[in-house]
């Protein structure tokens, strides 16, 4: 009697081949949800943002008002930074944030510390000179908010002689960083984070860049806070 039936080498070859569709086909549904949702928790993600910098604006008046470190008495600069930053996480309804530099601790909070560009390489502080610095834990102040996403801030004056003259030369006072999945994947800038900035001349919140030539596949992603706002809050890269 002869029987019918595949070899064993048939079978591995046929479950290979639907390994390989899965893997493409869980990819490309899950970009396709990235696409669709992480605009719109961007957007809700803004939206607060720019009105809890009202609620400060009322509060401590506009950012040119505001008292920096003179960096001779930089206790009383860093004083005013954290009165800031608390009003920050009380009106974003931070269920975490820290007064705290440095330590190299940004990912307890929900902050990535392997970030990456929209073009796959890692972003180091090569990446605009201080991005990456926030990530390798010099810089900022950092918070988790109740949705899961995560907030880091800059002040472009820092205590201790730290100033961050890209910042001043754009009339920024503060850049914010935001992770809108926290330690979620996949971690890279225009994907899941998206830079913001405190503007001197309007004392508000916008996009850090408006240039939106780097929002591509081969470019850092600094941009694509802006390309997002401009396309209607929509990831169209």
């Amino acid at each position: 009697m002869h029987r019918k039936g595949y070899t064993l080498a048939e079978i591995l070859i046929t479950l290979g081949i639907i390994g390989i569709i899965a893997a493409i086909t869980i990819q490309l549904i899950t970009n396709a949800y990235q696409r669709i949702v992480y605009p719109n928790q961007l957007k809700a993600v803004y939206s607060r943002l720019t009105n809890a910098q009202k609620s400060i604006n009322d509060e401590f008046g506009p950012p040119e008002d505001w008292s920096y470190s003179s960096h001779t008495r930089p206790d009383e600069g860093n004083a005013n930074n954290l009165s800031i930053l608390e009003r920050y996480a009380t009106e974003l309804g931070a269920i975490a944030w820290t007064k705290k530099r440095g330590n190299y601790n940004y990912h307890y909070y929900g902050i990535s510390n392997a970030p990456k560009k929209l073009n796959g390489k890692p972003a180091t502080n090569r990446i605009k000179d201080w991005i990456g610095g926030l990530y390798e834990g010099n810089y900022g102040y950092q918070m988790l908010l109740k949705n899961g996403t995560s907030l880091a801030i800059i002040f472009s004056d820092e205590p201790g002689g730290a100033t961050f003259w890209q910042f001043i030369a754009k009339g920024y006072y503060a850049a914010f960083i935001v992770d809108i999945n926290g330690l979620g994947k996949p971690n890279m800038l225009g994907r899941d984070i998206f830079v913001f900035a405190l503007t001197k001349s309007y004392s508000s919140i916008v996009p850090y860049s408006t240039d939106t030539s780097d929002c591509n596949k081969n470019e850092d992603g600094l941009s694509c806070s802006k390309k997002i706002i401009d396309d209607g809050w929509k990831m169209t890269y």
